[in-house]
């Protein structure tokens, strides 16, 4: 399971922002990440992916919430897990 609450994420000297208040994802489930071009769909994918770090919120993978997660455990993480 997927879980975001409250996630924030900004590039720097950018005006892009994304903010997702909530979103949760059961197991087995399929989503699909639509939008126009630069509206955050890969963004997005790279934060739950681990490979961006988020400025606020939480992203819970399973029980792991990666979010709390330094670089090295969250690329850890996506090698085992992602």
């Amino acid at each position: 399971m997927i879980e975001i609450e409250q996630l924030r994420f900004s590039y720097r000297d950018s005006v892009f922002r994304l903010h997702v208040p909530q979103l949760r994802i059961e197991d087995g489930q399929s989503v699909v990440v639509a939008g126009p071009s630069g509206s955050g769909k890969t963004t997005l994918l790279n934060l739950i992916a681990g490979i961006l770090p988020a400025e606020s919120g939480r992203i819970i993978i399973d029980s792991t919430c990666i979010t709390q997660l330094t670089d090295p455990a969250r690329r850890l993480f996506r090698l085992q897990h992602i």
